[in-house]
């Protein structure tokens, strides 16, 4: 997947959602979410893509300004990593939002996404018609925010269009906004970016004294890389209005902020950006150069141009930037067109679109850089050359939409196939779980099912040890028992049968049927003296006996 280098205008755009954001009161949790997401990470699309697509359902749940501030910042990462596809999807929906609800803003943000995506593929004129709407609908939002960025981008195009004054116009009705929202760092940013077009205009001393107010401004905000801006394009300034000594101590102050700053390992022109915290734009003299140029170009002020492009072709090749050496030839050779030099104008932009063509992430800059040849092509007379260079443009314009269907497409199969696997997974995890759920209560069945059986065990074991028992003292009861009946029916001492046992065995007599019987007592006269005098040893209890008849 290829990632163009993203533009000013976009990084604007993409920084818009943050200011939005901040300053809307009903903004939910899903736009603070994305505010976080662009802050940390807007430089680099594909992560914010990565990280705002767990946030979709979210933000379509909740609706309303959670969705619109979605909407746009998915939008813009989408554009900005070449997948047009997606971001006509997010303007469309944008645009929907906006004219069912009556929201100015959703509106105003849909009309600036497509103005940006417009301008990816060098449709100048149609993008700033986009942006022209937007603005209106920026200012009946009432949000200063809102308004800033819609009126940069406006600039940018204007700007790009050679519309010069407009862009000026528009730069400093940014610079108003940002005052009335009382941000200097957006204020010096419109200031720094009404510079080059100052210095495009021959106003030299109107640019070196706005970047007094620029550089005020910066300091005040703190921001190392406007103060940086401001000193390249003010070295620059004073270069073109023959002031050296400034030129000099501007150089110098924008050397020691570098210092400061400190890139290492980036590009020359790779330092952070003042309007976005990231890559690009006015953090060298060679970007600046390159950006003047093309300012004149657009004026049509074709000598100037043409000394500009040479002073930053020579940069680039001592910096050995292959992309910008390519941009600067062909600025020289629309330059050399424009002033009816054809072969040679022709030769060196074709060159130099050659160059281009040979660096994929530069797309997008390419489709400019052949419409503006071919609309150079038509002004100067040849027609033949604009169509084809218009054709060319047309080529790679639908070459690239085809790939980013393409892209889309595969992505969607991907994300299809994705979800089908997650589907699969998920049933799997329930089936597993189901399954170990099952387990679970098996394995719970199993130790309730020991539990009883250990516990009948140990009842049986308690009953049989009770029932041992009972019957021990059943037995221990009976001959108890028998023991106290024999002593109550037999004298103690001669273990004979006593009157109890007598009275017994006549009452037993009595009850049987017919039964006769004779009781013959015999009394023995001083029986105790016999005892008391010869003791119990003259009776022989076998010898005595005990009949009944």
């Amino acid at each position: 997947m290829l990632v163009r280098p993203i533009p000013a205008s976009l990084l604007r755009l993409l920084l818009l959602i943050t200011a939005l954001t901040c300053t809307q009161a009903s903004a939910g949790d899903v736009a603070r979410q994305v505010e976080a997401i662009e802050a940390k990470h807007g430089n680099t699309p594909q992560q914010v893509i990565d990280r705002l697509a767990p946030l979709e359902s979210a933000a379509r749940a909740a609706g309303g300004r959670d969705l619109v501030t979605f909407l746009g910042a998915w939008g813009y990462a989408h554009g900005a990593t070449n997948r047009a596809s997606v971001a006509d999807a997010a303007i469309a929906e944008l645009r929907e939002i906006g004219e069912r609800s009556g929201d100015p803003m959703a509106l105003a943000m849909a009309y600036g996404l497509k103005a940006t995506m417009l301008q990816f593929t060098g449709q100048l004129p149609a993008a700033a018609g986009w942006i022209n709407r937007a603005v209106p609908l920026a200012r009946q939002a009432g949000n200063a925010p809102l308004q800033y960025w819609v009126l940069m981008s406006a600039g940018d195009l204007s700007m790009m269009l050679g519309r010069l004054d407009q862009a000026l116009a528009q730069f400093q009705a940014a610079a108003v906004a940002a005052q009335a929202h009382q941000n200097a760092r957006r204020e010096a940013q419109a200031r720094i970016a009404m510079l080059p077009l100052q210095i495009a205009a021959d106003r030299h001393d109107a640019a070196l004294a706005e970047s007094d107010r620029a550089l005020a401004l910066a300091v005040q905000s703190g921001e190392l890389n406007l103060q940086l801006a401001v000193r390249v394009l003010e070295a620059l300034a004073a270069e073109q209005a023959g002031l050296p000594e400034r030129h000099l101590s501007a150089r110098a102050a924008a050397h020691a902020l570098v210092a400061s700053i400190g890139t290492p390992g980036t590009r020359a022109h790779d330092g952070v950006n003042p309007q976005s915290g990231g890559p690009q734009w006015y953090s060298t003299e060679l970007r600046a150069r390159l950006d003047v140029a093309a300012m004149l170009l657009s004026a049509g002020k074709y000598r100037q141009a043409l000394r500009m492009a040479e002073q930053a072709e020579q940069l680039a090749r001592q910096q050995r930037d292959s992309k910008d050496t390519a941009t600067a030839t062909i600025q020289r050779g629309l330059a050399m067109l424009g002033l009816g030099q054809r072969e040679a104008g022709r030769q060196l932009a074709d060159i130099g679109l050659s160059q281009l063509h040979g660096s994929p992430e530069s797309s997008g800059e390419l489709l400019i850089w052949l419409h503006r040849y071919a609309q150079l092509l038509q002004k100067t007379g040849d027609a033949a050359g604009a169509l084809d260079r218009t054709r060319e443009a047309l080529l790679l314009e639908a070459e690239k939409l085809r790939t980013d269907r393409l892209e889309t497409v595969l992505e969607l199969q991907r994300k299809s196939s994705a979800e089908e696997a997650g589907r699969q997974l998920d049933a799997l995890k329930h089936e597993n779980a189901l399954q170990a759920a099952a387990l679970k209560r098996r394995h719970s069945e199993v130790l309730l099912a020991m539990a009883l059986l250990a516990a009948l065990a140990a009842g049986i074991t308690i009953s049989l040890w009770l029932y041992a028992r009972m019957r021990r003292a059943n037995r221990q009861l009976s001959q108890r028992q028998a023991e106290l009946e024999y002593a109550n029916s037999h004298d103690r001492i001669t273990a004979l049968p006593n009157r109890s046992q007598l009275e017994q065995d006549t009452l037993a007599l009595q009850a049987k049927p017919g039964a006769s019987f004779l009781g013959i007592g015999v009394s023995i006269k001083r029986f105790g003296l016999i005892i008391g005098s010869l003791g119990m040893v003259c009776i022989n209890p076998g010898e005595i006996s005990y009949r009944t008849t």
